[in-house]
């Protein structure tokens, strides 16, 4: 029986370090990826905030609740649900809603106002118009909140 002098056994280094790059590749295009996808989730997310705000505040006027009518004040980080007639800072009655980090209205559509106002019995809206949430590192990646005077809310990319 032949028995051969030597048997190499193990890894040599040259093999060793094709397996480290290679693992570091795919976890740097696998942390883009997530990274990337967190930011559209938190852009959705705030686009979703808003629209329920929306859709609260509609709901609210169109059942009287409290025997008044209800409006939608908008801050480039946060929403506000507020009664009466006029949206006051500070009120006690206000309800806050924070946007998701790295996300930001861009722009507020709404003939130089920044709220709007659900009548009582129709749910129309006033005024109509658009609301822009985009991501705050990537302006261009935005959702429009289309508010028509129906008082109807819908988002579009």
């Amino acid at each position: 029986m032949y028995f051969p002098a030597s048997i190499p056994k193990g890894f040599t280094l040259l093999e060793t370090m094709m397996v480290i790059s290679l693992t570091l590749i795919l976890a740097t295009i696998s942390i883009v990826a997530l990274g990337d996808f967190g930011n559209r989730s938190g852009q959705h997310e705030a686009a979703q905030i808003i629209l329920g705000v929306l859709e609260d505040a509609h709901a609210r006027t169109l059942a009287s609740q409290n025997d008044t009518f209800y409006g939608v004040h908008f801050d480039t980080t946060q929403v506000v649900l507020f009664t009466g007639g006029t949206y006051t800072a500070g009120e006690s009655t206000n309800e806050t809603y924070t946007l998701p980090s790295k996300t930001s209205i861009t722009t507020i559509g709404l003939g130089g106002s920044s709220e709007v106002l659900f009548a009582r019995l129709s749910g129309e809206a006033t005024p109509s118009g658009t609301i822009t949430v985009a991501l705050t590192e990537t302006p261009t990646q935005s959702k429009m909140i289309t508010i028509y005077q129906s008082g109807l809310t819908e988002v579009t990319n």
